[in-house]
């Protein structure tokens, strides 16, 4: 699979989905941000991304999906991070 179609299959799975993947070949990580997954447990979220690729992940077309899953509210608790140069 490709990387524009995993996102492709995330997206019409959840649409308001905002995702972010990273990764080649059969390996990848997702980043998923959906109202969707409010009310659920970080792995019920994990696991209704995963139930979408269960096909490709049983028979190798895909090795590896790491999922991360957050709701909007989520990603907005968490302060992000600013890399500061430090001189020396």
């Amino acid at each position: 699979m490709t990387e524009e179609e995993i996102i492709q299959r995330v997206k019409e799975s959840f649409p308001d989905a905002i995702v972010d993947s990273a990764g080649a070949d059969c390996n990848f990580q997702l980043y998923v941000i959906s109202k969707t997954f409010e009310g659920q447990s970080l792995l019920q979220r994990q696991r209704s991304v995963l139930a979408l690729f269960a096909p490709e992940l049983k028979d190798g077309r895909l090795h590896a999906l790491s999922v991360t899953a957050k709701t909007p509210q989520d990603e907005q608790a968490v302060p992000h991070l600013v890399q500061v140069k430090i001189n020396t």
